[in-house]
């Protein structure tokens, strides 16, 4: 079973065993939806993910760093350097209470979308391709979520 590494910088409180327990059930849900045989392998093949908690001036350094924007975004994902690892989830909490209340959603519905929008991103998903990509992850991210909302 896949092992979630959880961590966190600059005095943000990361919710561990929520993460933990959440990351798991997105897990579950990946592996019974239609995803390329590549992803469910990668999946399979995977012994651990880490997801690291930052504030909001952190993440913006890291995507200004990584991505060549001068803002603050929701998460990040970095591809895995290790064999057995699946990638790095990098997610700024005070952006997801910020976006929970814009999308009249719970903290924890919020971060369990970005936390499968993420495990989305480490299978390969990508919706800044291309608009035909853009509508496929939005497509299974939406679906998975609506089986997951509410059973954090």
């Amino acid at each position: 079973m896949l092992q979630v590494q959880v961590l966190s910088r600059g005095g943000v409180r990361a919710p561990r065993s929520w993460t933990e327990r959440s990351l798991k059930k997105i897990v579950r849900e990946v592996l019974k939806s239609k995803i390329p045989e590549r992803a469910r392998r990668q999946l399979h093949e995977a012994e651990e993910v880490s997801v690291l908690f930052v504030d909001a001036k952190e993440m913006k350094r890291l995507n200004r760093r990584f991505r060549g924007k001068n803002k603050p975004t929701d998460i990040l994902s970095f591809d895995a350097v290790e064999f057995n690892s699946l990638g790095e989830l990098v997610i700024a909490l005070d952006i997801i209470r910020l976006q929970a209340k814009e999308h009249e959603l719970s903290f924890e519905d919020e971060l369990g979308y970005m936390l499968l929008h993420g495990v989305l991103h480490l299978l390969g998903y990508d919706h800044e391709h291309s608009v035909s990509s853009s509508r496929k992850m939005f497509s299974l991210q939406d679906r998975l979520f609506e089986k997951l909302i509410g059973r954090w």
